[in-house]
């Protein structure tokens, strides 16, 4: 929510009194050069200065990503889903045509980010069109990227949640994670309905919803749940090639 570097660095003073190597080191930090532009205001130009500096920081944290694309700020905003992509690789463009480093150094240090919706099919086929089309885009710098090192952040989307019906958003957000997770996503965060004023119920809740998935419904144990079905790989075929006229 505030400057990401002098974050990091709380961060990395941390790691040190604990003495971890930072190679063992995973995660990322939820970030990206237009929150500069968006929620403070500010010239995108500044955002990449900050990403040039987490870049040098985490030079040694080879398994720790410095950024994100954040396409959650355009789906939560009433975009198509599908619009939200197209305006997140168009961030990337940007920021890749800005920095001063070499591209294989943002894409080895950026992951991907969606808010998964209630289109159930429709948001699985999309999280896997991501990590493609972010592949495919790597090509044209001439770097090659595999699609599972690509990682993926999916949370429950906030703005189909209700107000008035709080007990369906439990419901609503279950199907939203299911889609994240045959999505392929790698780290998946189920929000309450009111973030900042949830309640210990809404919180254990939404923390539930997560653990069901994995000790219920076994979905940890397949790596991809969703591969060979007809439907959704015709579907992710069109989605990209849609996206890529």
């Amino acid at each position: 929510l505030g400057n990401p570097v002098s974050a990091l660095q709380l961060f990395q003073s941390w790691v040190e009194s604990i003495a971890v190597d930072p190679a063992l080191i995973q995660g990322g930090i939820l970030w990206s050069p237009s929150d500069q532009v968006f929620d403070h205001q500010q010239e995108l130009g500044l955002g990449v200065e900050l990403l040039e500096e987490l870049l040098e920081l985490t030079e040694g944290y080879t398994l720790f990503k410095a950024f994100c694309i954040k396409t959650s700020r355009y789906s939560e905003s009433g975009a198509h889903p599908v619009d939200a992509l197209t305006f997140g690789l168009g961030e990337l463009v940007e920021i890749l045509e800005r920095v001063s480093c070499a591209p294989r150094t943002v894409f080895e240090k950026l992951f991907l980010e969606t808010a998964v919706g209630e289109h159930h099919f429709g948001e699985v086929g999309r999280q896997l069109a991501f990590r493609q089309l972010v592949q495919n885009l790597a090509l044209l710098y001439q770097v090659e990227v595999e699609e599972q090192e690509l990682v993926l952040f999916c949370q429950t989307a906030h703005w189909s949640q209700s107000v008035l019906d709080t007990h369906t958003n439990t419901i609503r957000q279950t199907y939203q994670a299911l889609s994240a997770v045959l999505g392929g996503a790698n780290v998946l965060w189920v929000r309450p309905l009111e973030e900042e004023h949830a309640s210990t119920q809404e919180r254990r809740i939404a923390r539930n919803v997560s653990a069901i998935l994995k000790e219920e419904a076994y979905l940890d144990k397949v790596q991809d749940p969703s591969a060979g079905a007809y439907f959704l790989e015709n579907l992710v075929a069109d989605l990209v090639q849609e996206m890529q006229t």
